[in-house]
């Protein structure tokens, strides 16, 4: 199979200094009508990372539990028997539905499994010190590393209780976080938002960097690490929302794909050269879709039947054949998980 190399439109990967300087000093130069834009996916990943950074306490607990159980045995069928009767005994009214199962185990691949293991943890950490006390009977002398360390741990009331509100914080502050890397690693064209759903995320993120919206007292240094866990986050999306994104142009362009956006954007065509052939549409085209059949489509819309960007291109192929066309080409772009074929047969 022969490649074409002037129909290779899009270059996405990680943002490592390598893929950008394999791009810049040679793919460039094969794939001349190639443009690179790295993977929100990855993007939101570093901000997960630098978001977590500040909570070193909360890891280290995270990955002593998970140690305990590493072993098959005797353990794991004693914490499960002691979730069910914890659960059935209603040992804490603030505490419902809480889970009978063991831990998940963060992995690395899996970008969203460490929050997610910080939110269970945050809902039975009530019930860990009783089974971490008991454990350290049944093993005696012979308790592993990792128990001993929890015991100590669990053992000093200040760091539980400062343990307790850092996992709380952790479970309500990174829905955000989980939602949007759940949106960029889906099927859905999302591009055509991209750049709005990470400035809203960075005012978030700064809004909350002086005071992190906490309700309840804490401690100076628990305060602090909130701050910090903002603060570091932040400068992700700043940096990717500017020069750290070779394609922003280009991602920022790409939203006039979406009819939603077309009362809002600029309706110079020109402001729309970041994107591969955009110059060629014909100044009817770009007008007709501006004007009426993208305003049209925005005004028939209703909370029952909302627009559909996929909907409305695979409807509008023959009225707006260039523009289509073009639409077909990029809006799935950046989609980390494609399955293209079966969701854009237009």
């Amino acid at each position: 199979m022969t490649m074409v190399y002037d129909s290779i439109h899009i270059f996405c990967t990680d943002n490592a200094t390598d893929m950008q300087k394999a791009f810049h000093d040679t793919l460039s130069v094969f794939f001349p009508y190639c443009m690179h834009i790295t993977c929100f996916a990855h993007i939101m990943n570093l901000i997960f990372e630098a978001f977590r950074k500040p909570f070193t306490d909360a890891a280290a607990s995270g990955l002593k539990f998970k140690k305990i159980f590493a072993q098959p045995g005797a353990r794991r069928a004693r914490y499960l028997a002691y979730l069910k009767n914890s659960a059935s005994l209603g040992s804490n009214p603030n505490q419902t539905n809480v889970s009978i199962t063991l831990a998940p185990n963060p992995v690395a691949t899996q970008w969203n499994s460490w929050y997610e293991a910080m939110s269970y943890h945050n809902e039975h950490i009530h019930l860990y010190c009783d089974f971490i006390t008991s454990e350290k009977l049944v093993c005696g002398n012979n308790a592993a590393e990792a128990l001993d360390w929890l015991v100590a741990f669990f053992g000093d009331p200040v760091k539980v209780d400062a343990l307790k509100v850092k996992l709380a914080f952790l479970s309500k502050k990174s829905v955000a976080l989980l939602q949007l890397l759940s949106c960029f690693e889906s099927d859905i064209p999302y591009l055509v938002d991209a750049y709005e759903k990470l400035e809203d995320l960075r005012i978030v993120l700064e809004t909350n960097c002086v005071a992190a919206n906490i309700t309840f007292e804490t401690r100076a240094a628990i305060l602090h690490q909130f701050e910090e866990a903002f603060s570091l986050a932040v400068q992700k999306p700043d940096k990717y929302m500017t020069e750290g994104q070779p394609g922003i142009n280009y991602v920022k362009a790409c939203r006039i794909f979406k009819p939603q956006n077309t009362v809002l954007l600029s309706r110079h065509k020109e402001d729309y050269s970041a994107i591969l052939g955009f110059a060629q549409i014909s100044d009817d085209e770009f007008a007709k879709y501006i004007n009426v059949i993208g305003s049209q489509a925005v005004q028939n819309s209703t909370d029952i039947n909302p627009l559909d960007v996929l909907t409305f291109w695979k409807s509008v192929c023959d009225r707006l054949p260039s523009l289509h066309t073009l639409a077909k080409m990029f809006i799935f772009s950046d989609n980390t998980r494609r399955r293209r074929k079966l969701i854009f047969q237009i």
